[in-house]
């Protein structure tokens, strides 16, 4: 019996430049929370999900967020009381793909648009 060894070519990837690069993330369509407090954010983005499976209607609060966020430790959350969140809100920006496939186009950018402008008023308000 005779073996045959096939040598396939090795494919080289050449390292994107800082301009591919920023050309990725615009693709990504990342959206800035600079800002904008995690667990108010969590809250937000929990209470305009949809529900995943049959789950009571509690309403997630800050102290439940602020742990939540904790125990992530900087990982992608899942579903949150049953709430399919799948974002990392460790950094100044999140990627909005896996919420927004579950929860309609446009709501993650929509809530946090929200959430800014809210947390904008409080600002005005504490500073009269």
């Amino acid at each position: 019996m005779r073996v045959c060894t096939i040598f396939l070519p090795r494919l080289e990837y050449p390292t994107p430049t800082p301009d591919e690069r920023k050309v990725d993330m615009e693709i990504c369509h990342t959206l800035s929370i600079r800002g904008v407090p995690k667990a108010r954010l969590l809250v937000a983005l929990c209470a305009n999900a949809a529900r995943h499976g049959t789950h009571d209607d509690d309403q997630l609060t800050i102290a439940q967020a602020e742990a939540l966020l904790l125990q992530a430790n900087g990982q992608r959350l899942g579903l949150v009381m049953g709430r399919p969140i799948y974002m990392t809100l460790a950094d100044e920006e999140v990627d909005p793909l896996l919420y927004d496939d579950h929860a309609g186009d446009g709501t993650a950018a929509r809530v946090i648009a929200e959430l800014k402008a809210l947390l904008e008023r409080e600002s005005k308000k504490d500073d009269h």
